[in-house]
């Protein structure tokens, strides 16, 4: 059984979290570059992202500050591996990552 229409959001090919994204995303901040790598491989198109989804990375972006630049280069060079990479990296900036990702503010 789906409890969370996982299946659902794979056919429409969205992204989002399971339940509170916000509380998701406070739990491993990696979720955050986890989310734009997996919009790349699933999304049909660059800028079809959840409002809310895109407003809970906004408020937690810091958050990218407690993780190995490590571990955000290996996310982040997958990202550029994927679909819509340019995009996404505008995204990524747009939300205010950069900075906590050793990138330019804008």
């Amino acid at each position: 059984y789906d409890y969370f229409h996982g299946y659902d959001d794979l056919m429409k090919r969205r992204v989002v979290f399971v339940g509170d994204a916000r509380k998701r995303i406070q739990e491993d901040y990696l979720r955050i570059l986890r989310y734009f790598r997996f919009y790349g491989r699933i999304a049909e198109v660059p800028d079809n992202h959840d409002r809310d989804t895109l407003d809970a990375i906004k408020e937690n972006g810091a958050g990218l500050a407690q993780i190995s630049g490590e571990r955000i280069w290996m996310e982040f060079s997958l990202i550029l591996a994927g679909n819509f990479w340019g995009s996404l990296v505008e995204d990524i900036i747009k939300c205010g990552l950069g900075p906590h990702m050793g990138m330019p503010k804008e």
